[in-house]
């Protein structure tokens, strides 16, 4: 339709919806449209239906019969009552869930009409069909199913309900149900039509719907009774679901079933009951679960020889009466049937007009109007229950619309004469909201009925009005009811009175017959009080305006006094004073909201008038008509109560809804209290708030913090930086030489901008990232003689090399821990893992040595490639995403190697080899290549640790020989691998005392390897197995539960503390070092004093003589990991550890002993090393600076023994064991000070990493670049728990036994080397900018449980979270943010999530108050040469006004160094200086120039309210002298 006709044509103010909208045809043959709330649509064909919503066709679904019914319905569910779709074919119904679920309900019928009611289906069956068959699948009585015709459906998987009826009421075979109640059947909606097609009557039939648990039949038990049945087959369990397979049940014809899968199907006696059998009598009774949903009994019938064609019948309501709508096609004529109170008796009255058509107007918020298509096109709605008519207007233009289809809310389907269907908009209710105030406040002022007239004359009105002005339709429709006509409409001319003719032909064409003199003054005083609500609203000045006017005018009509007249400041010239209507006064002065509010600050209050009082109705009236008085009333009575405070108001302000734009459009007399307990409440704001109430005082880093949102920064924009020219771009876009990274940049970025302001005072990260770079020319310092030759001085410098080129190769053990966590990679690439460049440069010659590989042992080289991958696999942190087995396959070499093994193991460590599939272990491990195979194992072991994982299980045990079965085939599997295997299984049984698994690896300790038919008895072997048999017990050794019949300790401690003065075949020598780890491990943190004591080391030299000396590093370690709560920090502790020989000799000796080296000192070596690991463990990241001083203290002594010359063999095993011990205390001083960068220990490191010159070895490398990366660990952001596994884990990897070159096999295994790793935790606190995002340097306190305080400077690690009672931060230029956790565990959770604390800028409020104190400490700041644009200087006029304070500040705040803050969450708030200036300006400008008498009462509120509070001076948002100065303006203006 186009818009000429439609606006030609329409009698009401319409919108045409077709008009910028178009729907495309879904299909070509003819359909029916149904319009449904939420803007949706139905086009119905025979076999086809469109599902439309909103301008979108969303779906179009085809059937293969004929579609009955298709609408809108409500089913209950668990989650409350959801809307579905439901299709009703002739055998099935369809049944759609917005959720995407989908039901298919076959019927065992033949279904002649649906309808919805208010929980679902109403269903009829054709009795004309064939009756439900009575045979071997159905029970032997059917003759109450074949007369129950009308069922209803309320879930689909759910049986049906009967709808039966009353003894005197009988539905015939012949009767169609034509409507029923889709509303409250209880209350509003309760009258159902049927057409008997037989003797064309119609019959109405009241439905009651009784309660759900009513059963149908005899059954006497109040218990549900179980269905019985007799001999049936087993049921299809593909149709039965798989959490009721259990209780499944034999359902009957009449019940549902539900598919596997999406669909649900009606059993009929076809399917299901077929295969129960022919024994069907037990199942009699099973008709007694049938419920019974609704009963109809008849009221009348009325009509004979009706045809069913011609007719339409609806159904209608209005308050508690209900409309039956029967529209005759052929008489042309509408019958609208009326019951009262829902009522069995005849109908009351009948309406009856003449129309073409004519259609319910579907509308929740306007019930019981009829849309009539009269003759010569017009168009009406009418009220038959009030027998109000609205006016008409022809519609001139072609095509003619012929039918009224469907209406939905404001929504209207016509059909037009050339069979095309248009869709309209009637507009019901006005747009503007005064006017919609207005015509509330008929709802509450008078019944229902009046309210009805009213919203119809206002229809009436607007027409007649050509739409022009809404308000104007309501005064015209409010003086069609209230203005005595007889009199003559001759008055003084005004914006009201001209509008009299119009209200005169409203008023006579309405016919409206009430008497409206009794409730005139209390339609005024309603319209004064929306006029009070409209002044809390600074942007609807217009709206006041109009309400003055009309007010004014109607209390002078009605002989109000002058106090009345006068209050709306209309001049009387332009009002007629004539009295009209001379009416009872309700109030002898005005209620005045303002006056009001202000008399709250003074002793004498004045009360006020609310619209529920002035109704007789609850508060909740006023939240509806009257919202902005409801809540300010609400506030200002908490705002001058003693007993609440600021906060109070906050939160009433968020439960209310007032948001910070909406408290900008309050008048100033009423905002600047609210914004006053805002600003009091920005700085101590209550957690218990709500994100509203927060978003409201302005902290939106409390905000951001309890929500848990995080943004990314950009961190490659600079605010700085010059513009860039549009070709420079397009230049950058084209650039084919552009470097493409293998990894999200962004997030290292991020990482990056962390650990620089970490370390942001000195170059020590910069200097780390230097040492341990390894693909870079490595350099070294050659001090050769000066007679030496040539020859001499290349070999010289080739040993040097191959010193530098291990060290180059350890690199990646500190490089691991430095970069740990570091990087996001990008699935579409591969990962790269960083090469090695093993050349080196000598200095002073400056000669490159280039690297030779036979130089190098080849399998110290293969584990430093293997310690690269590592390095790599870790710096994939643990929250990485897409990590899958796919990934990791697409980085494998073509062939495997050493470097991709580690890496495989450094994402098995960081959990990323969970779900690796079977096909992708294989392709791994079929090749046997050793260390992938050792990576893969304790990878997938690591990731799965503690889950006894059926599936690795079976791997690990294919490669340790002892997990075989008796009789089994031995295995070709290397040493390593088995070791590998074998920690593997310790992993993955991590803490469950697996009894198996225990005897297995106890087993071990004392077992050889075979290897190629060759038994070796390997110590790095058994000691795997004592350290994965601690990790299945670990911690457990007070309760080993089914492990204690295996004396599985007896047999440990024997091994453990045995003192041979022979070597057994068994060399169970070997097994000592497994036994002592595995004792250590299983009584971890026990405190077990037996075990301790057995362990500890004897006092004499004689006993300490059959002690091989590398165990007496372990028995002192593992006594003080048992005894953990005794270790101590002091040097004193480390003393009071050594045996009374060793004392005597070394610690009370007078240095002597340290003269020079000697053999005897490596049981001093060995016991000191082992208390001090011990301790290294205790405090590990504790930054205990005490802790830190006892090991540097004996590292200090160490490195100068090193010094000494080793000339003997003797010499020179106390040199190793000197270098060994020096090792291990580098390493315990940087694990105590872990990612500190303490320069302390960071000094002492890197000398001994640039020694070159002592032969530090391979292990001696490792150790100090794992030192030196534990230093700066994850970049200065991750620190080592204190869990008893970390411990475990630290301990496993700090192991002291380092590989040597002279060594045949390792003690130790090097993968294990990096089991650091399980024991991190992400421990750094990151503060940021709420608006920025980024991290800053803000001070920060955090209090433990124990009371101690500990002060430090953000970004920086936290001590244990666990033990943290409160954080604050300290910082001036910021609002304090205080987490306490122990008031709040919720709190203490979210903070873990991501340790980060937001911080807002703090806007600095005091400047703006004029005393001496702020002046001197602003002063300065201000009075900085300050460059302001022109568009600053422009506004220099406007800020002349305020004080020379004030000035300084604005222009300080506006400068270009302060544009940062200019969007930060204070200024957006409201609650910034500018908002603060900006308010002082407003309310010199009314003081100056007052515009209304508003501004005088809103100032009057304002000087009363700050009168209260000067005595404290208390006001913080506008200062007790800048009120003072207002009050001298305004005294100097009057």
């Amino acid at each position: 339709m186009s818009a000429e006709i439609i606006n030609g044509a329409l009698s009401f103010p319409m919108i045409d919806l077709q008009e910028e909208i178009s729907y495309p045809s879904p299909f070509n043959e003819p359909y029916e449209l149904a319009l449904f709330p939420g803007n949706k649509h139905l086009m119905v064909a025979a076999k086809k239906l469109a599902i439309i919503k909103g301008s979108l066709i969303s779906k179009i679904l085809t059937y293969d019969e004929p579609i009955v019914t298709a609408t809108y319905t409500n089913f209950v569910t668990k989650d409350g009552i959801t809307e579905v779709l439901a299709v009703c074919l002739r055998k099935s119904i369809c049944i759609y869930y917005p959720d995407g679920r989908t039901y298919c309900v076959n019927l065992p019928f033949t279904l002649k009409n649906a309808l919805p009611f208010e929980s679902g289906m109403v269903i009829q069956r054709d009795q004309n069909e064939s009756a439900i068959p009575n045979d071997g699948a159905m029970y032997n009585n059917t003759s109450h199913l074949n007369s129950a015709s009308i069922l209803t459906l309320v879930d689909p998987i759910d049986d049906f309900r009967i709808v039966s009826t009353t003894s005197t009421s009988v539905i015939s075979p012949h009767e169609e149900l034509v409507t029923f109640p889709r509303r409250d059947m209880n209350k509003a909606g309760s009258l159902a039509v049927t057409f008997n097609s037989h003797d064309g009557c119609i019959k109405v039939y009241h439905v009651k719907s009784p309660s759900r648990t009513v059963q149908f039949g005899q059954n006497t038990s109040s218990k549900p009774q179980k269905r019985r049945y007799g001999s049936i087959t087993t049921p299809n369990p593909s149709r039965i679901l798989d959490d009721d397979a259990a209780a499944f049940e034999p359902v009957h014809a009449m019940s549902l079933n539900m598919e596997k899968k999406r669909t649900s199907t009606l059993l009929s006696d076809v399917s299901s009951m077929g295969r129960m059998g022919s024994d069907y009598h037990n199942l009699a009774q099973d008709f007694t679960g049938f419920k019974k949903d609704m009963i109809l009994s008849k009221v009348e019938t009325f009509g004979s020889r009706l045809n069913r064609e011609h007719l339409r019948i609806f159904n209608v309501w209005f308050d508690d009466q209900e409309g039956i709508v029967v529209f005759n096609k052929v008489k042309k004529q509408c019958n609208v049937l009326i019951y009262k109170n829902s009522s069995t008796t005849r109908h009351l009255v009948a309406y009856k007009t003449s129309c073409l058509d004519c259609m319910p107007l579907s509308s929740a918020r306007f019930e019981g109007n009829l849309i009539l298509l009269k003759q010569n096109q017009r168009i009406a709605i009418v009220n038959p229950f009030l027998e109000m008519r609205s006016t008409t207007r022809i519609l001139e233009s072609k095509p003619h619309v012929v039918s009224l289809i469907s209406s939905c809310d404001s929504k209207v389907a016509w059909k037009l004469s050339n069979g095309s269907t248009v869709i309209s908009e009637i507009v019901l209710e006005p747009s503007t909201l005064i006017v919609q105030t207005c015509l509330k406040c008929f709802q509450y002022l008078s019944g229902s009925t009046i309210n009805q007239i009213m919203w119809m004359l206002w229809r009436s009105a607007y027409v007649e009005d050509n739409y022009r002005d809404e308000w104007e339709a309501f005064v015209i429709a409010l003086l069609s009811l209230i203005f005595p006509f007889t009199e003559g409409v001759q008055c003084l001319g005004n914006e009201i009175t001209r509008l009299l003719p119009a209200a005169k032909r409203l008023h006579e064409s309405s016919q409206v017959n009430y008497n409206f003199l009794d409730l005139i003054p209390y339609i005024v005083l309603s319209l004064h009080l929306l006029r009070e609500e409209t002044r809390l609203d600074s942007t609807m000045t217009n709206s006041l305006d109009k309400l003055n006017f009309l007010l004014c005018q109607l209390t002078t009509w009605m002989g109000w006094p002058e106090s009345w007249v006068k209050y709306y400041g209309i001049k009387s010239e332009g009002i007629d004073q004539t009295t009209r209507f001379l009416l009872a006064l309700i109030l002898q002065s005005p209620p005045n909201l303002l006056q009001s509010l202000a008399s709250l600050f003074t002793s004498n209050i004045i009360t006020y008038l609310s619209f529920s009082q002035l109704v007789e109705e609850t508060d909740a009236v006023d939240a509806l008509v009257t919202p902005r008085t409801y809540c300010i009333l609400k506030l200002f009575e908490v705002l001058v109560s003693s007993q609440y405070g600021p906060s109070t108001i906050v939160g009433m302000m968020s439960e209310l809804g007032i948001t910070k734009t909406v408290l900008e459009t309050y008048p100033l007399g009423v905002a600047i209290p609210l914004k006053e307990a805002l600003l009091v409440c920005q700085e101590c704001p209550d957690f218990e708030w709500t994100p509203q109430a927060l978003d409201l005082v302005g902290r939106q880093d409390l905000n951001k913090f309890i929500s848990g949102l995080r943004i990314l920064t950009d961190y490659s924009t600079d605010e700085n930086r010059a513009p860039v020219s549009i070709g420079s771009l397009i230049a950058d876009v084209l650039d084919d030489r552009e470097s493409l990274s293998h990894w999200d940049g962004q997030s290292e970025i991020e990482r990056m901008s962390i650990t620089k302001l970490i370390f942001d005072s000195d170059r020590r990260y910069f200097e780390i990232t230097t040492l341990l770079h390894q693909t870079k020319v490595q350099s070294a310092y050659l001090k050769a003689s000066e007679n030496i030759s040539e020859y001499d001085l290349v070999l010289l410098q080739r040993e040097l090399a191959v010193v530098v080129a291990l060290r180059t190769l350890t690199i990646p053990l500190g490089r691991a821990a430095l970069v740990y966590a570091s990087k996001k990679p990008l699935l579409t690439e591969k990962f790269p893992i960083p090469k090695f460049n093993l050349n080196t440069l000598i200095h002073p010659t400056m000669t490159n040595i280039v690297y030779s590989e036979e130089r190098v042992s080849k399998n110290f080289s293969e584990w430093g490639y293997f310690h690269n991958g590592v390095s790599s696999g870790l710096s994939i942190g643990p929250d990485a995403k897409g990590i899958t087995g796919s990934w990791i396959i697409f980085n494998k070499p073509p062939e495997l190697n050493s470097q991709h093994a580690g890496f495989l193991l450094g994402l098995g460590l960081n959990g990323h080899l969970k779900k690796l599939e079977e096909w992708h272990i294989y392709n791994y491990l079929g090749p046997k290549h050793p260390l992938t195979s050792v990576g893969l194992l304790i990878g997938m072991a690591a990731s799965l640790r503690g889950t006894m994982d059926n599936k690795l299980t079976k791997v690990l045990s294919v490669h340790a020989v002892a997990l075989l079965p008796q009789g089994a085939n031995d295995l070709n599997v290397p040493t390593v691998v088995q070791t590998a295997g074998l920690i593997g299984i310790g992993l993955l049984y991590l803490e469950t005392q697996h009894r198996r698994m225990s005897e297995v690896l106890l087993s071990q300790i004392t077992a050889s390897v075979f290897q190629n038919d060759t038994e070796i008895v390997h110590e790095g072997y058994r000691l795997a197995a004592g350290i994965a048999l601690g990790f299945v017990n670990l911690g457990k050794g007070d309760d080993l539960r089914g492990l204690n019949d295996t004396h599985v300790i007896d047999k440990l401690m024997t091994l453990a503390v045995s003192m041979k003065d022979f070597q057994p075949v068994q060399e169970l020598g070997k097994s000592c070092c497994g036994a002592i780890m595995a004792l250590a491990f299983i009584y971890l943190k026990t405190e077990n004093l037996n075990v301790a004591n057995k362990l500890k080391l004897p006092d004499t030299e004689q006993l300490l003589d059959y002690i091989r000396p590398d165990l007496l590093f372990l028995r002192s370690l593992a006594r003080n990991l048992i005894m953990w709560n005794e270790v101590d920090c002091t040097v004193a502790w480390v003393e009071s550890q050594m045996p009374g020989a060793i004392f005597d000799r070394y610690v009370r000796g007078d240095g002597r002993e340290f003269a020079q080296l000697d053999g005897d000192q490596l049981t001093y070596f060995n016991v000191l090393g082992g208390a001090c690991l011990s301790m290294a463990l205790k405090f590990a990241s504790s930054h205990n600076t005490t802790a830190r001083d006892t090991i540097l203290h004996y590292l200090d002594r160490i490195m100068e023994l090193s010094s000494k010359l080793a000339v003997n063999y003797d010499q020179k095993i106390a040199y190793n064991g000197c270098i060994s011990l020096q090792n291990i205390l580098a390493v315990c001083a940087s694990v105590i000070m872990t990612a500190s960068g303490d320069l302390q220990v960071f000094r002492r490191l890197r000398v001994l990493h640039n020694d070159t010159n002592k032969t530090m070895g391979f292990g001696g490398y490792m150790a100090v670049n794992t030192g030196l990366g534990f230093l700066f660990l994850g970049g200065g952001q991750y620190a080592f728990d204190n869990s008893p596994f970390a411990i475990a884990s630290l301990a496993t990897a700090l192991y002291p036994i380092y590989p040597t070159e002279n060594s045949e096999y390792e003690v130790h295994l090097q993968a294990l080397r990096h089991f650091w790793t399980l024991a991190l935790e992400p421990r750094c606190l990151v503060v940021r900018d709420v608006k920025t995002n980024k991290p800053c340097k803000i001070p920060i306190c955090v209090t433990m449980k124990d009371g101690t305080v500990k002060e430090s400077l953000s970004p920086c690690l936290l001590p244990d979270i666990n033990g943290i009672a409160t954080i604050e931060t300290k910082s001036a230029d910021f609002f304090k943010v205080v987490l306490d956790f122990l008031s709040n565990s919720e709190f203490l959770e979210k903070f873990k999530q991501s340790l980060t604390l937001y911080v807002d800028k703090r806007k600095n409020y005091q400047v703006l108050k004029p005393n001496v104190a702020s002046i001197l400490q602003n002063n300065r700041k201000l009075d900085e040469a300050i460059e302001l644009d022109n568009s600053v200087l422009a506004n220099s006029e406007v800020i002349s006004r305020l004080g020379g304070n004030a000035q300084k500040i604005w222009q300080f705040e506006n400068n270009s160094r302060a544009e940062a803050d200019l969007f930060s969450s204070s200024t957006r708030s409201g609650l910034s200086i500018f908002n603060v200036i900006d308010n002082q300006l407003e309310l010199i400008d009314i003081v100056e120039t007052p515009q209304s008498v508003e501004n005088i009462w809103n100032l009057k509120l304002l000087f009363e309210y700050a009168t209260n509070l000067v005595h404290n001076d208390d006001l913080h948002y506008v200062s007790v002298e800048f009120i003072e100065s207002l009050k001298q303006r305004l005294w100097k203006n009057s």
